[in-house]
């Protein structure tokens, strides 16, 4: 496999993630006092209880229940920067080159 189909698989998934716990925060404001019993937001939750876990064990217990989806996001956003600036630093991928605006 090419690193830079590596890289875009790699992405595509921490994307999904982070799209994910917008669209089940986003939800649960949405949705009022009820989101619990929202078929969309339990199959949100369902897809982000490994990412929440995981966060839970790095977070501090200063860190409430209600902000660790923020982190989570947080988290994943750093590193997706770091995944790309490991793969640019060894030459995997180039950053797109622009044409100048001329056709």
């Amino acid at each position: 496999m090419d690193p830079y189909e590596l890289f875009q698989i790699i992405q595509l998934f921490l994307r999904l993630l982070i799209y994910t716990l917008i669209g089940k925060m986003l939800l649960a404001w949405l949705a009022g006092a009820r989101y619990r019993d929202n078929p969309v937001w339990r199959l949100f939750d369902k897809v982000t209880a490994p990412v929440r876990a995981a966060v839970r064990w790095l977070a501090p217990r200063a860190v409430s229940d209600r902000r660790l989806d923020l982190l989570a996001i947080l988290l994943l956003l750093a590193i997706n920067l770091v995944l790309y600036m490991v793969f640019y630093s060894q030459g995997w991928i180039t950053p797109l080159q622009s044409d100048g605006g001329r056709k």
